[in-house]
Order: C-alpha cells, then structure tokens, then sequence
C-alpha cells in the first residue's frame, strides 16, 4: 500500500488547522494555496486585520511517523499601543495555544518556532511554524 493511504491529505490538515483558529473569533483566517510567507506577505495589506493565514511548506516521508509535515501560520495586526487591543504577539500566543498538541485523525500538530516578521506600514506579524507527524 502506498503511503497515502495511511495518512491525510495535506488540504486535509490545513482545513483542520483552519477550523482549530477559526473557534477564535476575534481574527480573520484563511488557507493561503502557495507555500512562501514571501507571497502571504505582499498580500498582508489587503487582507482584514487581525488575520491568521495557514500555508503548508514541506513533508519529509518514512516509517514512524509515515509523514512529518511542515505548516505555518502568520498571524498579523496592525500596530497598537498598550491600551489594551490585540496585538499580533497576543495573536501569536493564540494561534500556538490552538494548535500545538492537537490531533487530527492520527496526524499531531507541534509547535516548532516561531520569528517576528518585518513588514513595516503599521503592521507587526509573526510566523509560527508546526511539525506535524502523521501516522
């Protein structure tokens, strides 16, 4: 048997990660088709503030786990001072805390790292990567 047919399809896991943030209700999330935060982030400025884009990266195929995949999410905000609004790390915290330890199907979502994003224009974003091993 062909290794797909153990484990999800990679529109599968990013759906999943989709509906894990969207139980957020105070951000925009989308699924972003390319696989470059180069890309997601020349679309930043027409997207609706505060956002979460999901895009797949990479998997690496074996035994154990059958596939070790690599997804991503870029939360972004517009800069805001201390007067309570969210702030892209508060969204950072967000997205980690809804998906690092969730399990779809047999796939394990993992945070890896995450890394502050220059984007200049009033906006402050962060790129927070997931290993997922899927069995």
């Amino acid at each position: 048997m062909a290794v797909t047919d153990y484990i999800q399809t990679t529109e599968a896991l990013m759906d999943f990660a989709v509906a894990q943030l969207k139980t957020y209700t105070k951000w925009s999330v989308a699924k972003h088709p390319g696989s470059s935060a180069g890309d997601i982030l020349k679309m930043l400025p027409e997207t609706s503030l505060p956002a979460a884009i999901v895009f797949y990266s990479s998997s690496n195929y074996a035994n154990k786990p059958r596939r070790t995949a690599s997804l991503s999410v870029i939360v972004a905000a517009e800069f805001q001072s201390a007067d309570g609004r969210i702030t892209a790390r508060t969204l950072l915290d967000k997205a980690i805390s809804l998906l690092d330890g969730q399990v779809s199907n047999m796939a394990l979502f993992r945070v890896v790292s995450d890394r502050s994003l220059s984007l200049g224009a009033n906006i402050a974003a962060y790129e927070v990567q997931f290993k997922l091993e899927d069995y």
